[in-house]
């Protein structure tokens, strides 16, 4: 199944967090805070503002962090996150 993000969304997959402490204790996943940082896999084509389309601020590939509330969705057995652009904070560049 293919998943195309409409207007201004962007289909994420959540970066995973380490599920050990350094000092080597398990951390069990319902005890980890997710992270608000993931790879973008789909980019909507945009909102319009005035009859003019304004694209997305980031690409497929990029690797972002964004704020606030975000929906998750499964696709293909796989658990993707859907964000609005305007919640995105920043590219990371590495």
């Amino acid at each position: 199944m293919q998943f195309m993000p409409t207007h201004d969304n962007i289909l994420v997959r959540r970066k995973v967090s380490e599920s050990k402490t350094p000092g080597g204790i398990v951390i069990p996943q319902n005890a980890e805070e997710k992270l608000k940082e993931g790879e973008v896999l789909a980019v909507g084509p945009g909102i319009r503002d005035h009859g003019e389309r304004v694209l997305c601020c980031v690409m497929p590939g990029d690797h972002i962090v964004w704020n606030l509330e975000e929906n998750e969705v499964m696709v293909d057995g796989e658990r993707l996150v859907l964000v609005v652009d305007c919640q995105v904070l920043g590219v990371i560049q590495e």
